[in-house]
């Protein structure tokens, strides 16, 4: 048993020190900004950002009073909220990544999922601009489509079967002229209305494919639980924002449906993880069986 501990330490310890050098890129590239952030600032900058979580009304009152209001209280709590998943989401999907990277594959993962993703986010993005919402109720979709774009690369490098060059032409052709549209804001109102109601359709597809892999494998393969976790947690604290600063049930029924999707694949690492010991014990077990059939054809 002793053996084993230490064997099974020694290959944590050695996943870590594989992933340090990241790491270590993430967390000098984090103190660079903060760092940048605090020189930048002035005075007047810094009380914009905390009157940007503080409404300007209950930030004199709270000053002048010391009082806060249920309603001022709801709507501190909301930009918090908002303010915290943004800066959350620029590295959600980041140990997906860095679990990619390290272990050299993308096995048990969707790679139509992330395309699907990627819709969805930049159609969020060109709707919400397009009608005006505060960019603390969607700006976590921006950095998100960056990171899942990583993924995609990533996912077309080290997947098994390998991604056809007329697929990767196709995708990077579609969301080329995608981009294009809403950055020249060519998009029709019309549009824009049918696309919140077909970004329901394709969260969905872009969330089933991988909870259908998870169920045939009875695995999460190569999925992150720290990402899918901060996925989960993301689209709950939106439900919450978006009652509070935004009037739009079309946007509220895409967090719910992603809260949902995204629990069901976070309860599938507590479902399927008894599933590695399982195959270890069936991958263990034929290796014995022939060993005692030769022992008993020497003895005789």
């Amino acid at each position: 048993m002793c053996i084993r501990d230490r064997v099974s330490t020694q290959s944590t310890w050695g996943k870590f020190m594989g992933l340090r050098y990241p790491l270590l890129v993430l967390i000098g590239f984090f103190l660079v900004a903060v760092q940048t952030f605090a020189k930048a600032t002035t005075e007047a900058q810094k009380e914009k950002l905390i009157l940007f979580v503080i409404p300007e009304r209950c930030f004199e009152a709270f000053i002048s009073e010391y009082k806060i209001s249920t309603e001022c209280l709801t709507i501190t709590i909301s930009k918090g909220l908002s303010l915290g998943i943004i800066v959350g989401s620029l590295l959600v999907k980041v140990p997906q990544i860095l679990k990619i990277w390290s272990n050299k594959s993308a096995e048990g993962i969707s790679i139509s999922s992330f395309y699907w993703e990627l819709v969805v986010y930049l159609l969020s993005c060109g709707y919400n601009i397009r009608y005006g919402n505060p960019f603390s109720t969607y700006g976590e979709n921006a950095f998100m489509f960056f990171q899942s774009t990583i993924l995609v690369f990533l996912c077309w490098s080290f997947s098994k079967g390998g991604v056809s060059i007329v697929e990767k032409i196709t995708v990077l052709g579609g969301f080329g002229a995608m981009i294009t549209l809403i950055a020249l804001n060519l998009v029709p109102d019309r549009i824009y209305t049918m696309m919140a109601i077909l970004s329901l359709v394709l969260l969905i597809m872009a969330r089933l494919p991988q909870i259908l892999i998870n169920m045939k494998h009875k695995s999460t393969g190569q999925l992150s639980i720290i990402t899918c976790f901060l996925n989960f947690a993301g689209c709950l604290a939106r439900i919450f924002t978006t009652l509070r600063e935004v009037s739009d049930v079309l946007v509220l029924a895409t967090h719910l449906t992603g809260a949902a999707l995204n629990g069901i694949i976070f309860l599938h690492f507590f479902i399927y993880k008894p599933a590695k010991g399982a195959d270890a014990k069936t991958k263990t077990s034929p290796k014995k069986s022939p060993t005692k059939k030769t022992e008993t054809k020497k003895e005789r």
